[in-house]
C-alpha cells in the first residue's frame, strides 16, 4: 500500500517541478502559511504549558 503513495508522488513531481520553474519573479514560495499558523500553534502551546510571558 505505501508502495502506491510513493508511486503516486513520482508521477506528481514533473507538474510540481514545472510549477516551481512557472513562478515569473523567479522565488519560490514554499506554504508560508501553513508554517506560519505552525509556529503560531507551538507559540500557543508552549504559553498554555510553560506559562504566558
Amino acid at each position: 500500500m505505501l508502495g502506491e503513495v510513493f508511486d503516486q508522488d513520482m508521477e506528481n513531481l514533473p507538474g510540481v517541478q514545472e510549477g516551481l520553474h512557472a513562478s515569473k519573479t523567479g522565488e519560490v514560495n514554499l506554504a508560508n502559511y501553513q508554517e506560519i499558523r505552525i509556529r503560531q500553534f507551538q507559540d500557543t502551546l508552549g504559553k498554555c504549558v510553560c506559562g504566558a510571558d
